[in-house]
């Protein structure tokens, strides 16, 4: 089970970025103009699912491409005051690129889904019309959200520890981090990964790209449930090392999770999609149209399960990330852009950097 002094750091990372986040958000409400949720609307979705897998393709490819020109042992020397183990090597090398390659995936997407798929500039961050609203929206969100993410992946490292008699690994991030050769430029690579470029990286792509084409295709729920699936077994599969029964029991995980999502996603959709939706329910997709709603919460619910199960490396943390994912979808379909969800998943990040650094201080 998580030890008490984890729990304290958490608890002091969590009061520590809110007593920097929200100041930003009180004044950024004093100058806003105008409410901090705008009218529903249903943009057309220009780009079509090739557009889609070029973006993923160029997600997954660019930075392993900007990899290959590094030499390990060359990229330990500018971190590590002294050799590593070539794991350890790897993983910063593959850090360092991603890092590198974020702006020219970024130009990439804007060139795939903006200029030749035909996106409105907003829609991938290209203008940001209301910036000071949506930080705040996106503050507001966090501070409404992150508690419970936080006590279900307590919950559900409490039940792992009691299955499996022991906590799942550390998240790469933190067994460089933990490295007793690691300097402050070890700190500050991690800080810059995760408060920034995993925040705009993942949400331009998840929530800016494939959710607004999710949440409109006829079959988007299933396309994005079907994705879900291969994307868990796959990732689980790099990171499983147990022999035939235990991998095989380990590879179930991720699918599992999709197959417990997938009723409770239709169901929704199907209570949604009624000519008089539940007025309780009506909060989570408010659009005039029925079949729209249906489409909303699919896709919603999709898109969020598939960016949980693309961190399932590290098991269970994609259960807790799942009503992360749902909030950030949500943030995004209520205003059909992606700063608000861009700042939320920051601020989440950002406990998670300083919870760690309370846990390992910098050297």
């Amino acid at each position: 089970m998580p030890e008490a002094s984890e729990v304290i750091a958490l608890v002091k990372a969590f009061a520590t970025v809110a007593a920097i986040a929200l100041p930003v958000a009180i004044v950024f409400s004093l100058l806003a103009r105008g409410r901090l949720l705008p009218p529903q609307r249903w943009r057309a979705v220009t780009w079509t699912g090739w557009h889609c897998g070029a973006a993923c393709f160029v997600l997954l490819a660019v930075p392993d491409l900007v990899a290959s020109v590094f030499d390990p042992q060359t990229v330990q020397t500018w971190f590590f005051d002294r050799p590593v183990d070539a794991r350890t090597a790897a993983r910063l090398v593959h850090l360092v690129a991603g890092l590198i390659a974020l702006p020219l995936v970024v130009v990439a997407w804007w060139l795939i889904v903006g200029t030749i798929g035909g996106a409105r500039p907003e829609q991938l961050g290209r203008r940001l019309p209301r910036w000071r609203q949506e930080t705040v929206l996106g503050v507001v969100a966090w501070l409404a959200l992150a508690p419970t993410v936080y006590l279900v992946n307590i919950v559900t490292l409490l039940i792992y520890g009691a299955l499996y008699g022991s906590q799942p690994p550390y998240h790469p991030l933190l067994e460089l981090l933990r490295q007793p050769q690691a300097g402050p430029a070890v700190t500050v690579l991690f800080l810059f990964e995760s408060v920034i470029a995993a925040p705009v990286r993942e949400e331009l792509f998840f929530r800016g790209i494939l959710q607004p084409w999710l949440c409109r295709h006829p079959r988007g729920g299933a396309l994005g449930f079907g994705w879900a699936l291969l994307a868990g077994v796959v990732v689980r599969s790099t990171a499983v090392t147990d022999s035939d029964g235990a991998r095989t029991l380990s590879l179930t995980a991720p699918a599992a999770f999709v197959a417990f999502v997938i009723p409770v996603a239709w169901c929704l959709a199907d209570w949604l999609g009624r000519p008089n939706p539940p007025a309780r329910l009506l909060w989570l997709a408010p659009f005039a149209d029925a079949d729209r709603r249906r489409r909303a919460v699919l896709g919603l619910f999709a898109t969020a399960v598939l960016f949980a199960n693309v961190h399932s490396a590290v098991w269970p943390t994609p259960i807790a990330l799942f009503p992360l994912g749902l909030c950030l979808g949500w943030l995004q379909l209520r205003t059909q852009r992606v700063l608000a969800a861009v700042v939320m998943h920051a601020l989440f990040n950002a406990v998670a950097c300083v919870e760690m650094l309370y846990l390992v201080p910098i050297r």
